[in-house]
């Protein structure tokens, strides 16, 4: 013999949208952010660049184009830092 069970007055047994999001705000545990020191160091040491040194497989004839000057607006700007007014 089974027996029917009584509801509940007054209790929901699946509880509402808004009632799920109003026990969730309230049980929320805040916490705050440890506080840490930013810190983005990748490399150890001092960087010597090694691998910006000319390569000696490579012939001379193809770095000439750094010894040129580059245009900058109305100025030529050479490598060793002398500025000349360009008139085209």
């Amino acid at each position: 013999m089974t027996t029917a069970r009584k509801p509940i007055r007054g209790a929901d047994p699946v509880p509402s949208v808004s009632a799920m999001a109003a026990r969730r705000r309230r049980e929320r545990v805040v916490t705050q952010p440890a506080q840490q020191p930013h810190t983005y160091y990748t490399t150890r040491g001092t960087y010597d660049g090694a691998e910006l040194r000319r390569n000696p497989g490579i012939p001379a004839s193809r770095f000439a184009a750094f010894a040129l000057p580059s245009r900058v607006g109305n100025r030529l700007r050479y490598p060793d830092g002398t500025v000349k007014a360009y008139q085209p």
